[in-house]
């Protein structure tokens, strides 16, 4: 039993126990997410990309069940693929995990929600679509503040972010494949 198996046991007993002994299709779906956090927090990338893969076949399934879940599952997925450089990939993942969230949470703001945005504007702005980035961005700086307050961590990475991609775009980056041509 890896270590990862070892410290979601308690998940995994929770799962079993909501059933009286069978899973529920969402249960094992959330204890996969849950697994894949503890992978991620443990830099054991490509478990983590195996059970958020398994977590977000399970609850995309079932999006009103999954309470905003199968957004979480997208969501790290996409932070995986950005940060292994599979931008395209990513970008699909998190305009997945927002399409989620809206569709859950009615565009009510939530951190996850405001990390979804948060997270596309980092994969555009290591695309060079500075234009894309600075909205998405300014939206997830806007949920920040609302849900954790505009002195939050959040809001701060948020607003770095958007001051950054102003600042690509007025100096004359475009955005888009003219910003890497003007790159290379």
């Amino acid at each position: 039993m890896t270590g990862v198996q070892t410290c979601a046991l308690p998940i995994w007993a929770v799962a079993l126990s909501e059933q009286l002994g069978t899973p529920s299709t969402i249960a094992v779906g959330r204890a996969k997410l849950s697994l894949g956090i503890i992978a991620r927090d443990d830099s054991d990338y490509e478990e983590a990309e195996k059970l958020f893969s398994e977590a977000a076949r399970i609850l995309t399934k079932d999006p009103k069940a999954a309470c905003g879940d199968d957004g979480g599952a997208l969501l790290n997925l996409g932070y995986l693929a950005d940060k292994q450089g599979r931008y395209q990939e990513a970008e699909s993942y998190l305009l997945q995990a927002e399409s989620a969230y809206e569709s859950y949470y009615h565009n009510t703001p939530t951190r996850d929600f405001a990390k979804s945005h948060f997270q596309l504007a980092e994969v555009y702005r290591h695309m060079h679509r500075f234009d894309v980035a600075a909205d998405q961005y300014q939206a997830g700086l806007q949920m920040f503040e609302r849900v954790e307050g505009p002195r939050s961590r959040d809001a701060g990475n948020a607003a770095i972010g958007l001051a950054i991609v102003q600042g690509r775009l007025r100096d004359g980056s475009r955005g888009g494949d003219a910003a890497l041509v003007d790159a290379q």
